[in-house]
């Protein structure tokens, strides 16, 4: 155990090392945004970066029922960067703890572009990384952030080419990011995804039904 905690300590030092040798370093802007507009930002993307409410479907996510889960969400997850290009582009990242027996966290970068009126119109995440201790996690993200920024490949990080290095958990060989999902999916058949499907349809029934009852009783009110 301490033989791999002194191995990713000092892969970290490499990877400051390497950081510090490609040149000037991408600015963060985070500094700029005021806490009300990084809460703002969080808000935007919380639906589709925290993990789904339980045999929740990715439509019936959006609903109003759903509010106080996703409020959690937006203060478990903080945003440690935040850069925006001449472009629009808009590239983030983002922390919150993962379940273990020590404190570690887990570190997840992308980037989302916003239609004049406020909507995403584009957003993808580029990866997620292993959970760490926060203070191993932080350069590996930092590292990670900054290669994302300037689009150079982050495949040689990905599990299956990193040897005994854990730092890009998905995508990897079998995961990858769907865009028009919103949502990491796997080539990996799963025997009980049509189980949970039906689930998923049920509860989105019940909640269009609660909708169109609430409709009415505020028609007839």
């Amino acid at each position: 155990m301490m033989q791999k905690f002194f191995t990713a300590i000092a892969f970290v030092v490499l990877m400051i090392a390497t950081v510090a040798c490609n040149g000037s370093k991408v600015e963060n802007q985070i500094e700029q945004l005021s806490p009300e507009e990084i809460t703002e930002f969080k808000r935007k993307l919380i639906r589709d970066i925290a993990k789904l409410p339980t045999e929740v479907s990715q439509q019936g996510k959006y609903h109003q029922m759903f509010d106080e889960y996703y409020e959690k969400e937006v203060s478990n997850h903080d945003l440690e960067k935040y850069y925006k290009n001449k472009d629009g582009k808009i590239y983030f990242l983002f922390t919150h703890i993962s379940p273990s027996i020590k404190l570690k966290k887990v570190a997840l970068g992308g980037y989302v572009v916003f239609s004049r009126d406020g909507k995403i119109s584009d957003l993808e995440e580029v990866f997620r990384t292993w959970k760490h201790e926060p203070e191993v996690l932080a350069p590996i993200a930092d590292m990670l952030f900054e290669k994302m920024v300037k689009g150079e490949d982050l495949s040689p990080y990905y599990t299956q080419n990193s040897g005994d290095e854990e730092i890009i958990q998905f995508p990897d060989s079998e995961t990858y990011y769907d865009k028009k999902q919103r949502m990491w999916m796997s080539t990996r058949e799963n025997p009980l995804k049509e189980f949970y499907d039906e689930k998923a349809r049920k509860i989105d029934s019940v909640l269009r039904a609660q909708d169109s009852i609430a409709l009415l009783n505020k028609v007839g009110s």
